[in-house]
């Protein structure tokens, strides 16, 4: 279940790459593909990622270069997410009332239904489980039964004193259809059957059952082998957001041709957005950046990290598609050998909180003397 139900969420993918220079540069130039030499302490999954991962170019971005600002990243007072369904009985079948949310057109594969519960007590409760579905035709026979999806399988919480549910299919928002909170939902997905469904027959988990006639499927996926599938009751407690966090941002990396050991030197990051809303910069992310050399595989000479805070003076979202770019500064200690390769790692997130997979792509770096 779920490719309409779960919210879409794209990784942070970061691209890290080899180092050299001074200038900051938009161009795509130094991108080499990623070879098998990495730090002797990279995580077996970082490798894993770098390996896998295409040969990424910048994007076009927008506005100005971002200054770089040195701003240390504080990290906040960790604060526990409350679980909605903590300490919540189980709904009695008494106190729930079932409806038909209608047909929506949405899925590719066949029409998606919605059964809707809705609490009639007065006090919020919650429900674990699928529901029983049976389709019948105009006759009461049963033309088929529901099979148990994948899908998530946390319990539906229903709230007291809500209205009864609108009829219709529900809105289409950016990340799906836009369920109410405090309703429980139950997803029903039907491929074929369009001319001889009649009736669904809901039972839920908790022993409410009920008849619901059906509104003509508007599903053009009538052929084919005939299914239908079910999966857990869910719900929200707020409704879709409007804007994404930080985390689905996909950050790539420009680096110069040459930098002199010991002195601050300059790249570009470009975060783009690739989702469905808008980025939200607020709070405003951090980002790591590390700098190691080694001689050879396994042979570090040294490795340094530093954690920041992202310059969001003058950007507070990124619009869906669009690239913003970031000036960045980083040093190579001056002890480094001038033979040495040398890789600039920048992460969104920190080393112990990273949000998204670290990829690194490599070239030989161009040491200079002070």
């Amino acid at each position: 279940m779920r490719r309409l139900l779960t919210l879409v969420s794209v990784a942070a993918l970061v691209v890290v790459a080899g180092c050299a220079a001074s200038a900051p540069s938009l161009s795509s130039s130094g991108q080499d593909n990623p070879t098998a030499s990495y730090p002797p302490d990279m995580p077996p999954e970082k490798v894993q990622a770098i390996q896998a991962a295409a040969n990424w170019t910048m994007p076009p971005v927008v506005g100005a270069l971002v200054p770089w600002v040195d701003r240390a990243y504080t990290r906040p007072h960790p604060t526990d997410t409350p679980d909605p369904a903590a300490g919540l009985s189980t709904c009695s079948a008494a106190q729930i009332e079932i409806s038909f949310a209608g047909w929506s057109d949405q899925d590719e594969l066949g029409s998606i239904g919605m059964v809707v519960a809705r609490n009639l007590g007065g006090a919020a409760c919650i429900i674990t489980g699928p529901p029983q579905i049976d389709l019948l035709d105009g006759g009461g026979r049963t033309l088929a039964t529901a099979i148990e999806g994948d899908g998530p399988r946390s319990p539906a919480v229903l709230r007291p004193g809500l209205p009864p549910h609108p009829n219709g299919p529900l809105a289409m928002g950016a990340l799906g259809p836009e369920l109410l909170p405090g309703y429980g939902y139950g997803e029903v997905r039907v491929t074929g059957y369009c001319d001889t469904a009649a009736t669904l027959r809901v039972m839920l988990p908790n022993g409410a059952g009920r008849d619901l006639a059906l509104p003509r499927q508007p599903s053009t996926h009538c052929g084919g082998p005939a299914s239908v599938l079910t999966w857990y009751l869910g719900s929200v407690e707020a409704p879709q957001p409007k804007t994404y966090s930080a985390d689905n941002l996909l950050a790539f990396l420009d680096l110069p041709d040459a930098v002199v050991a010991g002195r601050p030197f300059h790249f570009t990051v470009a975060l783009q957005n690739d989702s469905p809303l808008p980025v939200s910069l607020d709070p405003c992310p951090d980002y790591t950046i590390e700098v190691s050399a080694d001689r050879a595989p396994n042979q570090l000479d040294s490795q340094t990290s530093h954690e920041y805070a992202l310059n969001c003076d003058s950007v507070a979202t990124i619009d869906v598609g669009a690239a913003v770019a970031f000036d960045m500064e980083a040093t190579v200690p001056a002890n480094t050998p001038l033979a040495d390769k040398v890789y600039v790692s920048w992460t969104l997130g920190t080393l112990d909180r990273p949000r998204g997979a670290t990829m690194m792509k490599d070239k030989t770096l161009r040491l200079t003397a002070p």
